[in-house]
C-alpha cells in the first residue's frame, strides 16, 4: 500500500481508505466504524483517540505499512521509537501493538522500530488542513523516513523494554474492558434514579 510519492496526502489517504472498503473516518465522531478484515467494527472514538487516529492513518500512507495484524505491529513500533508527543492516546495504543508484536512478528517489528528511531513523525509536529496539501514525498523527506535499517545494539535494548511494557500492558486490556463495559452497563446512581422518578 506504499502511496505514490507525488500525490498529495489528501489524495494519497482517500486512497488508502479506498483499500481498506470505506470512503473515509469521522475523527470527531464519538462512535466510529472501521474495517477490519473486511468486517466493519466499531469502537468507541474519544477525543484524544480521535486526534491520535488522525495522524495515525497518514502514517500508513508515508511509511506503507499496511492495516494487518503485523502491519499494525509495524507502525506501532515506528511510532513509539519516533515519540508519540502530546499524544497520550498514541501511547496507549503503540506500546499495545509492539508488545504484540514482539509475540507474533519480533524481527519486524523490531527493524520497524529501529526505522522510527532515524526518523521523525506527524505526532511532533501535529495535524493541519495544509498538511493534507502537502506531498507525499515532501512530508516523507523532512521526516527522514527512508527503509528500515538493519537494528543496531541500542536499539534492540530499546525495543525490548518498550515492547515488554507492552505486553504487560497487553495483559491489563481485560481488566480494563471489563471496567469500562461494567461502568456502561451498570444501572445509574441511586440519587439520578430518584431524579428521574419525580421527572
Amino acid at each position: 500500500m506504499t502511496a505514490k510519492p507525488q500525490l498529495c496526502l489528501q489524495e494519497a489517504r482517500q486512497r488508502y481508505f479506498e483499500t481498506l472498503g470505506t470512503s473515509g473516518i469521522d475523527y470527531d465522531a464519538w462512535w466510529i466504524t472501521l474495517p477490519i478484515y473486511g468486517v466493519h467494527i466499531g469502537i468507541p472514538n474519544p477525543p484524544a483517540h480521535g486526534r491520535a487516529l488522525r495522524l495515525h492513518d497518514l502514517h500508513h500512507v508515508l511509511t506503507g505499512y499496511d492495516t494487518s495484524i503485523l502491519g499494525e505491529c509495524e507502525i506501532s513500533a515506528w511510532e513509539l521509537a519516533g515519540g508519540s508527543g502530546w499524544y497520550v492516546a498514541a501511547l496507549g495504543f503503540d506500546l499495545a501493538g509492539c508488545g504484540l508484536g514482539l509475540l507474533l512478528a519480533p524481527r519486524r517489528t523490531l527493524q520497524a522500530f529501529a526505522r522510527g528511531r532515524r526518523s521523525r513523525n506527524l505526532f511532533r509536529l501535529g495535524y493541519s488542513d495544509a498538511l493534507l496539501s502537502r506531498s507525499v514525498e515532501e512530508v516523507r523527506c523532512e521526516l527522514s523516513i527512508t527503509d528500515a535499517p538493519e537494528p543496531t545494539l541500542g536499539d534492540s535494548a530499546r525495543f525490548a523494554i518498550y515492547a515488554s511494557l507492552g505486553v504487560l500492558s497487553l495483559l491489563l486490556w481485560p481488566i480494563t474492558w471489563v471496567g469500562i463495559v461494567a461502568t456502561c452497563l451498570a444501572p445509574p446512581p441511586r440519587e439520578s434514579r430518584a431524579a428521574q422518578a419525580h421527572g
